[in-house]
C-alpha cells in the first residue's frame, strides 16, 4: 500500500468517525427534546445513534493503535535485547491479528443473518450495522501491522518521558 493510498485511508477513516460522533449527538439531543420538550419518544433516534456508535468504536479502535493510545505496559520491553523485544513484536502482533482474525471469522455468520434481519425501529437490515465488525478489524488489523512494522524497524521501545505522554500520528 502506497503512503498516499494510506494517508487517503486515514483521512476517510477519521472524518467517518468525526460525521458519526457529531450524528449520534445530535441524534440523542433530537431524542432528548423529543422526549422531554415534546412529550413522544423517537426510538428510532436512539437505534440511529447506537449504529452511529458501533461503527464509530469499531473504526477508532484502529485509531487508537495508529495513535499509541491503547494501554501498554512496556517497561519490560524497554529491558529486553534488539533480539528479544523483536520476537515479543512478532508475538504481540501475531496474537493481535489472530484475535481479530478470529473476530471477523466469527462475525461472518452475523453478516449472514444480518442480511435479512430486519432492526426494530428502523426496520433496515441489520446487516448495517453487523458489517462495522469486519471493516473495523480490517483497518484494525492494518494499523497493528503497521506499528508492528515500526516496533521491528526500530529494535528498541521508545521510552516516552512523564512530561511528553502525547498521542503521536
Amino acid at each position: 500500500m502506497s503512503m498516499g493510498m494510506l494517508r487517503g485511508l486515514r483521512r476517510v477513516v477519521d472524518g467517518a468517525i468525526v460525521l458519526l460522533y457529531g450524528f449520534m449527538c445530535l441524534a440523542i439531543l433530537a431524542q432528548v427534546a423529543g422526549r422531554y420538550l415534546f412529550n413522544f419518544s423517537t426510538g428510532s433516534l436512539v437505534e440511529a445513534a447506537t449504529f452511529a456508535q458501533v461503527w464509530m468504536v469499531m473504526l477508532a479502535a484502529g485509531v487508537a493503535m495508529r495513535l499509541a493510545m491503547h494501554n501498554s505496559m512496556d517497561l519490560l520491553a524497554q529491558k529486553l535485547s534488539r533480539p528479544l523485544y523483536r520476537l515479543a513484536v512478532a508475538v504481540s502482533a501475531a496474537a493481535s491479528l489472530w484475535f481479530l482474525g478470529v473476530t471477523v471469522v466469527g462475525g461472518w455468520p452475523l453478516l449472514e443473518i444480518g442480511r435479512y434481519q430486519t432492526s426494530p425501529a428502523l426496520e433496515v437490515p441489520m446487516l448495517l450495522a453487523y458489517v462495522a465488525i469486519p471493516v473495523g478489524c480490517l483497518y484494525f488489523a492494518l494499523e497493528i501491522l503497521l506499528v508492528g512494522v515500526r516496533h521491528w524497524r526500530l529494535g528498541k521501545p521508545e521510552a516516552p518521558s512523564l512530561d511528553t505522554l502525547e498521542a503521536k500520528p
